[in-house]
């Protein structure tokens, strides 16, 4: 990015403006390199501008929430990464049986306000490092103790040119509009310990990770299961560490972990489980840069 595209960044755009802003603190797992830039813009026309600059100069544009189910490389990314966090985007509000929310809010901020209003439906998503925007994008879903995803509820999503009825996301997703079911209040609270206690035994809730590393193949056993036949539980590159609570997560020991480590670990997982169950892997976690 040359000192005139930063200048652009600083005078034009309102908001936090960043450069070589280290990523690892971004993330949930904890590792990755810096951004070229990292910008917080404040308003709809800022975020509108910064698109349109981004186009113009052919720069790489990245949308990030919460900084899980992403894997940043430790040279970083060359490019803007962008944030939605100002009150402008990241607002819940009830409308009915419906939420509209800000594509920037938390999904937990939007549980507590479905489960405070006696609204039923985003209970999976209790403990879920999350944004709205994020959540719809990755389409979050869980598997216990039925399928369950954040399609099934969502109304339509916003983007900076409009609405979109069908389900063709956008790239950054400003606003989303959930439709869901009136239900008693502890009904709504015994889903969500019901989630979180599922969670509890058998994911990485304590531990720095990115979630789930691979998709679950389609008709097959869960790449958890796949990756713990092959003897992987416990294997350690560095400060990354293949799960031995569930195999399909890497955590990262003490903040010592490099992203080297963890794709040194994927490449062997994926090796592995190839080699045994001839099964392709494919990956659930973004990986940037």
């Amino acid at each position: 990015m040359t000192n005139s595209q930063k200048d652009f960044l600083l005078k034009e755009i309102k908001g936090k403006v960043l450069f070589d802003e280290p990523l690892a603190k971004h993330t949930t797992l904890g590792v990755g390199g810096p951004a070229e830039a990292w910008v917080e813009p404040t308003d709809i026309p800022s975020l509108t501008k910064l698109v349109k600059f981004s186009i113009d100069e052919k720069i790489p544009l990245f949308a990030i929430g919460r900084g899980s189910n992403l894997l940043v490389r430790d040279d970083g990314v060359k490019g803007i990464v962008v944030r939605l966090n100002s009150p402008v985007f990241t607002y819940v509000k009830r409308e009915g049986q419906s939420l509209r929310c800000g594509g920037g809010a938390e999904v937990g901020e939007a549980l507590k306000v479905a489960r405070d209003n006696g609204l039923s439906g985003l209970e999976f998503v209790v403990g879920v490092p999350a944004t709205v925007g994020g959540a719809i994008k990755t389409n979050l879903s869980v598997s216990y103790p039925f399928k369950r995803g954040i399609k099934e509820v969502l109304d339509h999503v916003k983007m900076l040119d409009g609405e979109k009825k069908e389900k063709d996301f956008p790239h950054i997703i400003i606003e989303a509009k959930f439709s869901l079911q009136r239900a008693d209040k502890e009904a709504i609270a015994k889903k969500m310990d019901d989630f979180i206690a599922y969670r509890q035994r058998t994911q990485e809730l304590t531990l720095s990770s990115a979630g789930c590393i691979f998709k679950n193949p389609e008709g097959r056993k869960g790449a958890g299961w796949l990756i713990e036949q092959c003897g992987l539980k416990g294997k350690r590159i560095g400060g990354a560490e293949i799960s031995s609570r569930h195999s399909n997560f890497i955590i990262n020991h003490n903040q010592k972990a490099k992203a080297e480590n963890v794709l040194a670990l994927i490449k062997i997982m994926r090796k592995e489980v190839q080699k045994r169950f001839n099964i392709h892997l494919k990956l659930e976690v973004e990986i940037w840069g």
